[in-house]
């Protein structure tokens, strides 16, 4: 009668033929898993830097209405996404359809509101509601864009705009004080000179 055969059994120290007998079904699962999931992540990446490719391939074609609400439509979360609505807003506030021009600033800032541009978009809203009269409304756009992105490009564009407003609705004191504003705080921008004559002019 054959004598059965007998389970060996590790005396010590770490045996990997002996765990690879007891653990293989769990280690081949596991290593599956693993590579499925480093697939997905790969084609993932891959999608990714595709649409990436495709929506700056886009905007650099772009030039018109349409063509700008199809970036914004089709890659909604990309920088060409943001920087196409800058570009929609101030085309339609030139053809005056300043509504439009707003509406599709407030979208861009609601929906992407770490964009590298995005102060430029509360800048832009100041400037066509300026253009449609509503004077009180944007000196508030542009005072937001001072109190929040002070440090940014938009600043001194803000300040100026702020200081041409009010001089045009007669305010004469406030555009010199904001005038002399732009030149203390932004002295190295390139409205500061500007600003600085501007204020001397109304000291006359």
């Amino acid at each position: 009668m054959p004598v059965p055969a007998t389970e060996v059994i590790p005396t010590g120290g770490f045996d990997p033929l002996f765990f690879w007998d007891q653990h293989k079904k769990q280690i081949v699962a596991y290593a599956a898993i693993l590579l499925a999931g480093a697939l997905i992540f790969g084609l993932h990446e891959l999608r990714d830097q595709r649409k990436a490719e495709q929506a700056q391939e886009l905007y650099a074609r772009a030039d018109t209405e349409q063509e700008y609400r199809r970036i914004i439509q089709d890659y909604p979360l990309s920088v060409e996404a943001g920087n196409a609505s800058l570009l929609l807003a101030e085309k339609l506030r030139l053809e005056k359809k300043y509504d439009g021009s707003i509406a599709a600033l407030r979208e861009f800032i609601a929906r992407q509101p770490d964009h590298p541009l995005i102060d430029g978009a509360t800048l832009g809203i100041g400037a066509a509601l300026e253009a449609q009269g509503q004077a009180d409304k944007a000196l508030d756009e542009y005072q937001r864009v001072l109190s929040r992105y002070s440090d940014r490009y938009s600043a001194p564009l803000a300040q100026m705009a702020r200081a041409n407003l009010l001089r045009s609705r007669g305010n004469l004191e406030e555009a010199r004080r904001a005038y002399e504003n732009v030149q203390a705080q932004f002295p190295e921008s390139l409205f500061a000179q500007q600003a600085l004559q501007e204020a001397k002019l109304l000291k006359k």
